[in-house]
């Protein structure tokens, strides 16, 4: 069936202009009431292209009406032209039956309802007051015409001049279609065009008859935006229709785009950021990278995740997918076109065996039509057939397959409004419904999977991010936008080709690798320690672009050299930071080193470094006394000096013996021989010291 209407479609597509085959060409079709035999197509220079047909959904009272460009692209005048509408003979009974019409509409019977230009009799005729010598009169007129003149007379329909265009009309009312009373159906609707020389189909379709109630049908819509910011963008614009659910990456939404597209008001589901393939993740113990990528956050701080339920694409049908889907918190597994293993799949809502989740499929024949969006009039009346005639509860997906038009969303609004349709909702319908058992394989496609040990490598480079993310001061941040590189490594477009899987994986696995190796400790020479104890000074290289706190720790091979701490340091984005180990020597040795940079919680970042130390106690040691022997000896010479420079300050240079002098009272210029001496001992210590010598 999937074929079939696949095939349909495409003919749906190419019917909007139908060019008749080749000059000599033939084609057998059901024969028409107006013709008991069936009619050739060989009229090469007529094309047709239907402008409408309408309604979609025909009622007591309503017309049915075809409009058709037709076009003559030879080089001698077309004439007799005309426009026929055909309706099957009984009313189709499944979408089955709907695709077999749409594929080729002569292997179902159909009887033509109108045709236009309409053919006009001659009143003359059919006059029941004509005389025989009126026939006679013609008959004599009819000898001595020319033997081409019947040939002369206008043909039914219309003329049609080398490459010029008309447009053709045909409508019936319905009641005289013949249609039964107090019923519903679904006939095809085929039009073409038709001359003298053949006919052209121009168009297959379908029109839902509606007399009668049409039981009803709940219909959720999910558009799944994806690609690029502006592709995003686009997709909720143009599917901002009510009924319709949107399920989006979380991490590609803003602000802006929630309340632009009223997000806030629509049923929203979050697809796993970076579209992880969960089936190379179930089959390769890739559980917690399917969870980070399930749990990323939401770039709209007005949506957060919890408004949001997860959605699980599977690229596989199989058990263990699901399974994984419905362990990461998933509402419901997604099995959209292109999954495989969909034909087993006939349910929309399906239960699997392990998983709390149901799996829930797309009605295909809808999704189909929508996802198409053929710019064919008859389109609108083959999607409200295939409705009509589908399960009481569908899902149709647009935008998995390519990007959401406006076109599509013109479809998807005139599904939403049929008479009979619900609008319901994604959570809705995968919580209410009576879920069908579905028999999935425990694995399968698994040709597509990314090897098991390269999951194994992500998953465990996902762990060594966890750990180097608590270095930074915003360790959220930083492991969302390391391990967004490692869900590329893994994705669901890489399963379509071996080479793109392994560069995908390679380019992830680097630049993991690349993070965890941009915090080192720089290569240095031998170092020196000439004390009992001291600091060791231990360079910290930091090539991230954000700043990290850690721990540098030092452990001796050697019990003459004893680590007291591990100093904590933080070191700028793009920088070098020097930590300072302290350290206490027990004896002189040469003692090699073991260095690390470890996170706050004591784990490993970076390869260690060894370094060799010449520890030389005794040195510093015998150093000591030598500085305070000399010390001491500095300040005894001082002392010594100090006291005698004391001395000599406060020494006085021998006096003369006076001599006698007369018992009368000097002149104030007058001055004794001790008094001239101690003046001259003041002025001139040295002048002194020489009188004493002397």
């Amino acid at each position: 069936m999937i074929r079939s209407f696949a095939a349909a479609a495409l003919t749906l597509a190419a019917c909007g202009l139908a060019v008749a085959p080749a000059a000599g060409a033939t084609e057998a079709t059901e024969p028409a009431a107006a013709s008991a035999l069936p009619l050739a197509t060989d009229v090469a220079a007529l094309e047709g292209q239907l402008r409408s047909v309408s309604p979609a959904v025909l009622r007591d009272g309503d017309a049915l009406t075809a409009s058709v460009t037709a076009r003559n692209g030879g080089t001698d005048p077309l004439e007799g032209v005309q426009v026929v509408v055909s309706l099957t003979d009984a009313p189709l009974e499944s979408t089955d039956a709907l695709a077999t019409f749409l594929d080729d509409p002569a292997v179902v019977a159909t009887t033509e309802v109108v045709r236009a230009p309409e053919v006009v009799e001659d009143p003359d005729a059919a006059d029941p007051d004509a005389t025989d010598q009126d026939a006679t009169d013609d008959s004599t007129d009819d000898t001595t015409a020319a033997d081409g003149a019947a040939d002369t007379d206008p043909l039914p329909g219309a003329t049609i001049e080398p490459g010029a265009a008309t447009i053709l009309t045909a409508e019936a009312d319905a009641e005289a279609l013949d249609l039964p009373a107090d019923e519903w159906g679904v006939y095809g609707v085929a039009v073409t065009l038709e001359t003298p020389d053949g006919e052209v189909v121009v168009s297959a379709g379908a029109v839902t008859w509606a007399d009668a109630e049409v039981p009803g049908v709940d219909v959720a819509v999910l558009a799944v935006a994806q690609g690029s910011p502006l592709e995003v963008s686009s997709s909720l614009a143009d599917t901002d229709l009510d009924g319709v659910a949107i399920a989006v990456d979380p991490t590609q939404l803003t602000n802006a785009m929630v309340f632009d597209n009223g997000l806030l008001t629509r049923e929203v589901l979050r697809l796993p950021a970076g579209d992880p393939d969960v089936t190379s993740l179930a089959h390769g113990d890739g559980a917690a990278l399917y969870e980070f990528a399930a749990q990323r956050p939401s770039g709209a701080s007005v949506l957060p995740l919890s408004a949001m339920p997860l959605l699980a694409p599977m690229p596989v049908a199989d058990t263990s997918s699901v399974t994984l889907a419905s362990e990461a918190g998933a509402l419901a597994a997604l099995a959209g076109p292109g999954t495989v293993g969909l034909d087993s799949l006939e349910s929309t809502v399906n239960a699997v065996d392990g998983a709390s989740a149901p799996l829930i499929v797309p009605d295909r024949v809808l999704t189909e039509i929508v996802s198409t969006a053929a710019a064919d009039p008859a389109v609108p009346g083959v999607l409200l057939a295939a409705s009509a005639l589908g399960q009481s509860q569908v899902i149709v997906s647009v935008g998995s397959e390519g990007a959401i038009t406006p076109r599509t969303s013109r479809l998807v609004e005139t599904l939403l409004d049929a008479p009979w349709v619900t609008p319901s909702t994604i959570a809705d319908l995968a919580t209410s419904a009576d879920p069908a058992p579905a028999e999935l394989p425990a694995t399968a496609g698994t040709d597509g999977d990314l090897a098991a040990e390269d999951v194994t490598a992500l998953v465990d480079a996902l762990a060594d991010l966890t750990t180097f993310s608590s270095t930074v001061e915003r360790p959220a941040d930083a492991l969302d936008a390391w391990g967004a590189g490692l869900v590329a490594g893994v994705t669901t477009e890489a399963r379509t080709a071996s080479a793109l899987r392994e560069g995908s994986f390679n380019t992830a696995l680097a630049g993991a690798q690349a993070t965890l190796g941009a915090v080192t400790i720089a290569e240095g020479s031998d170092l020196n320690l000439l004390a009992d104890s001291g600091d060791v000074p231990i360079t910290v290289m930091n090539a991230l672009d954000r700043d990290v706190t850690v721990t540098v720790n030092m452990d001796s091979n050697s019990p003459n050299l004893i680590v007291e701490s591990s100093p904590t340091i933080t070191v700028g984005a793009g920088l070098e930071a020097t930590a300072l180990v302290p350290v206490s020597a027990v004896s002189t040795a040469n003692v090699t080193v073991v260095v690390g940079v470890e996170s706050p919680g004591g784990d490993l970042l970076s390869p260690l470094q060894t370094f060799d130390i010449r520890v030389r106690a005794d040195w510093g040691t015998a150093g000591a006394a030598v500085f305070t022997v000399l010390l001491v000896l500095l300040m005894a010479a001082g002392v010594i000096r100090t006291i005698r420079r004391g001395r000599k300050d406060t020494r006085l240079g021998p006096s003369e013996v006076p001599l006698v002098a007369p018992e009368t009272e000097p002149d104030g210029d007058d001055l004794t021989v001790a008094d001239a001496a101690a003046d001259d001992a003041s002025a001139s210590p040295d002048q002194g010291e020489d009188t004493r010598r002397e």
